[in-house]
């Protein structure tokens, strides 16, 4: 009999069959009856015990199975054999009461295979939150595989070791074996989108630590090296929480006449609220004050996504009057029996994604969507699962007028961007006279959604696969500057200087 804790949990499983906003509002409404009553109602799960009984884990594994295949876009277009490494992951529970947090990294090194930029793991007990953490911020240098990861100070103050800015070892094991690790549950689609994610996941030193066979400690033992081969060795105690360390985030002013700076936070939703409709006006602001510039920066570093609608009120101000459509991506949703048709039309066309004969389309949009069809050569052929192929178009129309049109145009990109963010950036790479500089996007598209699957466990994955205008997938690749930036360690702190800017006034400069 499995033990209860009295917090309450809702756990339904007609919601990997059915996911629905409704069904989602009658969760919350179950979820104040059980409170009110005060957590004891028949089919309604509990908060976590300490332990999951191994006849608990079984169910929540099937669920995961079956999500994973057949209602995931990206578990199902990577072609991975879901049923194995379901296999794999019964293998390496066992078949007795397990910690949450050991079922949900399994559930996390599922997700990570499938290369889902969106793909997260939820979880209510505490047992899932960080224990301890490095007593530094890991900074990944190099996005490669192998690449140099920074050491700095926790709030990004400086670096740990001016003279060996980089992160040897820890506990006397190589840095890369601790990466290897962490890279199980480092979600995400694109590979420097992982590697970024493994950084930020060695802080979970204590499951590290044990898949090392490294004996836990209050302390943590930090290798540092230098470039040219020197190293030394410090020791620091661990931290109650992770540590996020610091990046450029787009700022207010340049103080560069010449050129107009305009910092992009978020992708504003202009009907969201007045917030984000202030924040969307004073961009329009913004854009129509850098009519007299010599050249634009545009700064979405950090950007964690939103809508479409900044990319397309952007547009409008670069792309002439009389240029021609640019379609800039295509995409192909997952179906089921009973997912709910008139949603899902319902959100491609918030995302303005239609079929390539939708009647809505101008005589001059249809032209270029035939040419872009006639040349267009996805990266992964997908089943009939998928439904249709929807494309996404940039017009020369709207309230820009296309007052840019013929400036130099900078776009600053990083491993941050995702989502809305990613779609912004490969919109403006396709268009005339914009130069992406900085470092891949994360990679994310898919149209994601939570899903229960018991006792408290929630998985996000997405329903659609995203296709940038080469055929990539958003999700697996990012994308990819123009001009990519290395960094130096100094871009790391708060003290440092801002390359990536430097490199992108370069490049405004030499376009004059």
């Amino acid at each position: 009999m499995p033990r209860l804790a009295p917090r309450p949990l809702l756990f339904c499983a007609n919601c990997v069959a059915r996911p629905s906003e409704s069904h989602e509002k009658g969760h919350a409404m179950i979820r104040w009856l059980v409170a009110a009553m005060g957590g004891w109602v028949v089919g309604v799960a509990q908060q976590p015990a300490e332990r999951i009984d191994p006849e608990l884990v079984g169910p929540i594994l099937d669920r995961a199975e079956l999500l994973l295949s057949t209602r995931h876009s990206y578990g199902v277009a990577s072609g991975i054999d879901v049923p194995e490494e379901v296999s794999r992951s019964r293998a390496s529970i066992g078949e007795v009461p397990v910690p949450p947090d050991l079922l949900v990294r399994e559930l996390q090194r599922l997700l990570a295979m499938t290369g889902d930029g969106h793909a997260q793991v939820r979880h209510m007990s505490r047992d899932s939150q960080l224990q301890d953490g490095l007593p530094i911020a890991c900074m990944a240098l190099d996005l490669r595989p192998g690449g140099r990861v920074v050491a700095t100070e926790p709030d990004g103050a400086g670096l740990v070791d001016a003279d060996h800015p980089f992160l040897v070892a820890i506990d006397g094991v190589e840095i890369e074996r601790w990466l290897e690790i962490a890279r199980e549950i480092a979600t995400g689609g694109s590979v420097h989108a992982r590697r970024a994610g493994a950084c930020r996941a060695l802080g979970r030193v204590g499951w590290i630590r044990e898949r090392l066979d490294v004996d836990p400690a209050s302390t943590v033992r930090l290798t540092l090296g230098s470039g040219d081969g020197s190293k030394t060795e410090v020791s620091r105690d661990l931290l109650e929480s992770d540590s996020r360390g610091f990046r450029q985030q787009p700022f207010d002013v340049l103080a560069d006449a010449e050129f107009a700076y305009i910092p992009i936070r978020s992708m504003w939703n202009p009907s969201a609220d007045r917030e984000t409709a202030s924040a969307f006006a004073e961009l329009r602001r913004n854009l129509d004050a850098a009519r007299d510039a010599k050249g634009v920066i545009l700064d979405i570093r950090g950007n964690r996504g939103g809508v479409r609608e900044v990319l397309y009120l952007v547009a409008s101000y670069v792309l002439a009057q009389e240029s021609d459509p640019v379609v800039f991506s295509a995409a192909r949703v997952l179906m089921w029996d009973r997912r709910d048709d008139e949603r899902v039309q319902w959100q491609l066309e918030s995302r303005r994604l239609f079929l390539p004969d939708d009647p809505r389309w101008t005589p001059s949009e249809r032209g270029a969507i035939r040419e872009f069809l006639d040349r267009f050569e996805p990266e992964v052929e997908l089943d009939g699962r998928f439904g249709p192929l929807h494309v996404a178009v940039l017009s020369p129309a709207g309230p820009g007028n296309g007052a840019l049109a013929g400036k130099p145009i900078v776009v600053l990109i990083d491993e941050r961007c995702i989502s809305a963010a990613d779609v912004f950036a490969a919109g403006l790479k396709e268009l005339p006279g914009v130069t992406l500089v900085g470092r891949p996007t994360s990679g994310a598209s898919g149209m994601s959604q939570w899903t229960d699957i018991g006792y408290g466990i929630e998985l996000k994955v997405s329903t659609m696969v995203s296709f940038m205008a080469d055929g990539g997938v958003f999700d697996w690749h990012g994308v990819r500057p123009d001009i990519e930036v290395e960094l130096v360690p100094e871009d790391f702190t708060r003290a440092g200087n801002d390359t990536a800017l430097e490199r992108a006034l370069d490049v405004l400069r030499v376009a004059q």
